[in-house]
């Protein structure tokens, strides 16, 4: 929409967050960090761990390669499929919008771990992580992660303490060192205290201490339907040790035994309340930040928009050495209710008869800013 429609969504691709909870915090922070293919045979803790022979010939392969799995961007079509058990056809890559960017400016983590530890550098972006000390699933340092139905081991992964902790090393969290007055940040220091951990500025570590089951609470901002999800069997009930046709509910509240709407959006709201202000110092969201289009007054590029009060066709109009590069007609709301996205001309005529009568801002952008007009259309 930015690239090739006027950017309806009014979105500064200079400031986008990543942000994952759960398996999607393990996706944020690898987003975040891995760079290039070579990176998965060159982990640090421990090494080789994501190196095998694949295909039985006795040499050594990354676990991830370009050609089943995709570039790291996801911008290309990968055309081999691995075969059984996977469907034909399906090459395990869904191929992302090529051409355009995948940058972003800031990871947020909830719960979830990095690969290896080794992917972290000084080209990475800030990372603001919340974590349940406890978590069995998703390690608080350094750990191997376990299979959560059977605890088989996996493979050893980097948790939030760690991985926050290099990024402080490096420079990374630079941007919040100015936020130690909030009354988040003192909350945060004193839960990690707690715990016996060092404060790690950008992690939020909740100090859980395990439940009458043995279990921690990795999730407590979580909640769901329980008369939806106590209806449906879950699968690996028995490999626990439960009642087969024990159902999904049932054994979440193993691990969350108080789930409710109203505790997971009292965490929601501690979590909003520490990422807000580093949100606003990563992403440069303060008044004297450089984000604003240049205004141009309508003379400087000889617009023309006639007839005004217009009745069904407009027309627009602006000098040849100003091509108009798109033109989105706002209602006073605010709401975008017309575009036509990809002019590169001097002049247009717009059918606008499908609108209904009233004045609307009619924003005719050029590659050197914008003109805002007020018209009137019938």
């Amino acid at each position: 929409d930015f690239a090739e429609w006027g950017n309806n969504y009014r979105i500064d691709t200079s400031k986008i967050v990543l942000w994952g909870q759960g398996t999607g915090g393990y996706i944020s922070l690898a987003a975040a960090t891995l760079d290039r293919f070579s990176e998965i045979g060159t982990t640090t803790m421990p090494a080789g761990k994501f190196v095998t022979d694949l295909n039985g010939d006795g040499m050594q392969e990354t676990m991830v390669q370009e050609a089943w799995n995709g570039d790291l961007d996801g911008a290309t079509t990968v055309g081999i499929s691995p075969g059984f058990p996977i469907p034909a056809g399906d090459t395990l890559a869904i191929p992302n919008y090529g051409g355009y960017s995948s940058n972003f400016q800031l990871a947020v983590n909830m719960g979830g771990a990095l690969g290896d530890i080794s992917w972290l550098d000084e080209n990475s972006p800030p990372v603001i992580s919340y974590h349940v000390v406890q978590d069995q699933f998703a390690p608080f340092e350094s750990a191997i992660l376990v299979v959560p139905t059977t605890n088989d081991p996996i493979v050893e992964v980097q948790g939030s303490y760690t991985t926050v902790a290099k990024a402080n090393t490096l420079g990374l969290n630079d941007a919040f060192l100015n936020i130690d007055t909030s009354e988040y940040t003192a909350a945060a220091k004193a839960s990690i205290a707690g715990a016996g951990f060092e404060y790690q500025e950008g992690l939020y570590a909740f100090d859980i201490p395990l439940n009458i089951f043995g279990r921690a609470d990795g999730s407590p901002w979580n909640w769901w339907s329980a008369e939806k999800w106590d209806t449906i069997p879950f699968p690996g009930a028995v490999d626990l040790g439960l009642p087969e046709g024990t159902s999904f509910h049932q054994v979440a509240l193993l691990s969350d035994l108080n789930m409710s709407a109203e505790k997971g959006r009292a965490y929601i709201d501690t979590i909003m309340g520490y990422y807000a202000p580093r949100a606003y110092e990563a992403l440069g969201l303060s008044p004297d930040s450089t984000t604003s289009v240049t205004l141009l007054n309508r003379s400087q590029v000889s617009l023309q928009i006639s007839p005004n009060p217009s009745y069904g066709l407009i027309n627009i109009q602006s000098s040849p050495d100003f091509e108009i590069k798109a033109i989105r007609i706002i209602d006073l709301s605010g709401k975008v209710v017309l575009t036509r996205p990809s002019v590169n001309a001097s002049q247009i005529q717009i059918d606008h008869s499908g609108l209904a009568t009233g004045t609307y801002i009619a924003e005719i952008r050029f590659e050197e800013g914008i003109v805002t007009e007020k018209v009137l259309l019938h």
